[in-house]
C-alpha cells in the first residue's frame, strides 16, 4: 500500500511543540494544542487498512514559502509520532526515511508512506 498526502503548512518545529511544566518537583513535557491538532490531522489523512506489523518507507518533502532558515529535521519527529498507531505500531518500523526541503512560493509538506518488504 502506498499513500501520499499534501498539507499547506510546514511541520511543527520540535523546539516549540512542547509546553514545559514543573509538577511535584519534576520537569514534565506536554505537547501543545498545535501539536495535538497536527497529529490529529495527519492521523485522519492516513487512516486506512495498513499492516501495523509491516515495514515502511517514508518520504517527506518540505517546501518553504519564506526566507527563514530551518533545520530539515525539526518537525520530522512529530510526523513519525503522529503516524504511530495509524500506520505502524512504533516508528522503529520505518526502514527508510527521506527528507527533502526546498524554497517555493508557499508552505507545503508532502508526506508519502509506502509499505515495503521485510
Amino acid at each position: 500500500m502506498k499513500l501520499e498526502k499534501t498539507f499547506n503548512c510546514l511541520p511543527l518545529n520540535i523546539n516549540h511543540g512542547y509546553i514545559h511544566s514543573c509538577i511535584k518537583g519534576k520537569l514534565r513535557r506536554f505537547p501543545s494544542k498545535e501539536v495535538k491538532a497536527w497529529k490529529t490531522e495527519l492521523g485522519w489523512a492516513f487512516k486506512g487498512k495498513w499492516n501495523l506489523d509491516g515495514n515502511y518507507r517514508i518520504i517527506i518533502y518540505i517546501q518553504m514559502g519564506d526566507k527563514r532558515r530551518r533545520d530539515v529535521d525539526s518537525g520530522i519527529k512529530f510526523i513519525l509520532d503522529a503516524l504511530s498507531g495509524i500506520i505502524y505500531k512504533d516508528d522503529n518500523q520505518v526502514q527508510s526515511l527521506w527528507v527533502l526541503k526546498s524554497r517555493g512560493k508557499e508552505h507545503k509538506t508532502t508526506i508519502t508512506v509506502e509499505e515495503i518488504e521485510n
